[in-house]
């Protein structure tokens, strides 16, 4: 049975089936586990590896399978809603917290985050994973790479995160409204800090966007608009911020922060997999 303490966990991308632009992540570990986070989980190429718990990130891999939602089963990973609180970059980021990465080298990476870099709204199960009641220890994982770092001799130094990464995972409660996470991320894209003013003026097209997306999820949960709807309007919406955020960057540097999928932004949510009933 799969399971050690002390695992090389390892986040893949590889390129999505239904659009050229964007990559999907999915999660391995050395001890045997496979997390496909509503994917292909084979053929990737390794996007970041680090030691972690095994059993912490398979508990967080829960609650999986689909839930309940506007009288459709939807798939859900990590505790990820498919297309409404994440995509498969929040699910592998959950997974990855066991051993403090992101799959933030992720083509389309600049485009999910807006989701935030572990989804939409609350995240119980993280405290439930890291608490000393996860079974296969009595220790509590309060920090898990510096927990699992003492245990094999080693320090922080020696497994390094980007800026943005140790950003991101000191934000990791509500790091989705967030103005340092934004500003961590678009110095890591860009090799240079942007000026405050307009950090604040891009992190306020993200906060329209998280309002009118959550109005959405309001409305498909109320069974006001179809599923169908609700997925063409959280399409236009991120054109919507793509557009705007390429006004304020500069052609340039928004191909930088976002990549191609950054012009087409219904690459982000999978249609197939949004639309299908279980």
């Amino acid at each position: 049975m799969p399971g050690s303490v002390a695992a090389t966990l390892e986040g893949l991308a590889t390129s999505l089936t239904f659009a050229p632009y964007g990559e999907h992540t999915y999660v391995t570990s050395s001890c045997g586990f496979t997390w496909e986070c509503f994917g292909q989980a084979s053929g990737g190429n390794s996007l970041t590896s680090g030691v972690g718990d095994s059993f912490v990130a398979d508990c967080l891999s829960y609650p999986r399978g689909t839930v309940r939602v506007a009288g459709f089963d939807h798939p859900q990973y990590a505790g990820i809603i498919y297309g409404i609180t994440g995509v498969c970059h929040q699910a592998s980021n959950r997974i990855l917290f066991a051993a403090q990465l992101l799959v933030s080298k992720a083509q389309g990476y600049g485009l999910s985050r807006v989701f935030g870099p572990y989804g939409l709204g609350p995240w119980p199960e993280r405290t439930k994973c890291l608490s000393s009641k996860t079974t296969h220890s009595s220790d509590t994982l309060a920090n898990p790479l510096e927990d699992i770092a003492s245990k094999m001799g080693l320090t922080r130094s020696d497994n390094p995160m980007n800026e943005y990464d140790r950003v991101a995972l000191s934000t990791v409660d509500g790091a989705e409204d967030s103005p340092k996470e934004l500003a961590a991320f678009l110095k890591a894209r860009l090799l240079r800090p942007l000026p405050d003013t307009l950090v604040w003026d891009l992190f306020a097209l993200e906060q329209g966007f998280h309002k009118h997306q959550e109005k959405l999820v309001h409305q498909l949960e109320g069974q006001q608009i179809s599923r169908e709807v609700y997925l063409q309007e959280l399409n236009m919406a991120l054109r919507f911020l793509m557009e705007r955020s390429r006004k304020l960057l500069g052609e340039k540097d928004f191909t930088l922060v976002y990549g191609e999928a950054g012009a087409h932004p219904e690459s982000l949510v999978n249609p197939e997999t949004f639309l299908a009933s279980h």
